[in-house]
């Protein structure tokens, strides 16, 4: 990644092939990284990503998918929200590894406390994210004949995709899907 271009046009596939050959080539990193406690964490700035935001990877119980969430913030390191006063969160997996790039592997990691403290609003707007579509993806009512069942505020990944602030490009913000589908 260092050397080839934008990893917007990369897939969740490109992203498990670079990530596996890092970890091959470097046999310290993967017993490093498989050792980090839950909870672990960087600060970083993505030269292709315009604005502040925070993404979390989320493992749920015994399950071995992750489940990841870009929270983006304002200039004060604050959740933002929609015009109806819904917080922003994005469920796209694809965004939330694109806004974790570093870029190369000797970005500079720094997370200062107010960044920091700020962690933890973020958090809580992922975790109430991933809550409420485990819910719908768990409700038995949904599987029922002629049930449309539906999580309220949840983004659809195609809701975000194109609004992922860039740099050169103005700033949208990713807004819930008038069904509130699931993605």
């Amino acid at each position: 990644m260092d050397t080839g271009g934008s990893s917007a046009c990369l897939s969740g596939e490109e992203y498990r092939r670079w990530l596996f050959g890092a970890l091959n080539l470097e046999p310290w990193l993967r017993a490093d990284v498989q050792s980090l406690p839950y909870g672990s964490g960087s600060g970083l700035e993505n030269p292709a990503v315009h604005g502040n935001g925070y993404v979390f990877c989320v493992k749920i119980g015994n399950s071995p998918e992750p489940w990841f969430r870009y929270v983006p913030v304002d200039g004060n390191w604050d959740v933002l929200h929609t015009e109806d006063g819904e917080t922003v969160v994005s469920a796209d997996t694809l965004i939330s590894l694109r806004v974790a790039d570093p870029q190369r592997a000797t970005a500079e990691r720094r997370l200062p406390d107010d960044v920091y403290e700020s962690a933890f609003n973020a958090w809580k707007v992922a975790q109430e994210s991933v809550f409420s579509a485990w819910k719908a993806l768990t409700d038995p009512n949904a599987f029922q004949a002629g049930s449309a069942s539906v999580v309220s505020g949840y983004l659809h990944a195609s809701d975000c995709e194109r609004r992922l602030p860039r740099k050169g490009r103005p700033d949208r913000t990713c807004q819930p899907s008038a069904e509130g589908a699931v993605a």
